[in-house]
């Protein structure tokens, strides 16, 4: 886990972090921090927002009771005019989860900014 958030964020190797954030998943297929990272792998580096939305789902629906996952489902769906409801509902989950979320605060700012 810690040598894929080295490989995404420290060095910018997308298939190094996606084997070991794959190879995390494979000891762990609940390790959410594992699920949240490759979607931002897949965002980032593949721009296969499909995939990071799958990814971000599971990650929500194993423990949703974090509010991780809801905020980057909003993030990545406020991208995509279409998907603004969308990214308004999963920022309001957030919220709900943590109503004093600055991270799902300032998205939904960002969200009501742009539409």
């Amino acid at each position: 886990m810690y040598l894929g958030d080295y490989y995404l964020y420290q060095r910018q190797m997308p298939a190094e972090a996606e084997a070991a954030f794959e190879s995390a998943l494979e000891h762990d297929p609940e390790c959410c921090p594992a699920l949240e990272n490759l979607a931002e792998v897949h965002r980032v580096f593949y721009e296969d927002f499909d995939q990071a939305e799958s990814l971000l789902l599971r990650s929500a629906e194993l423990f949703d009771d974090r509010e991780e996952p809801w905020v980057q489902l909003g993030r990545l769906l406020s991208a995509h005019s279409e998907r603004c409801e969308d990214a308004e509902r999963y920022l309001l989950k957030a919220l709900e989860i943590n109503p004093d979320s600055v991270d799902a605060t300032q998205s939904l700012g960002y969200l009501y900014a742009i539409r």
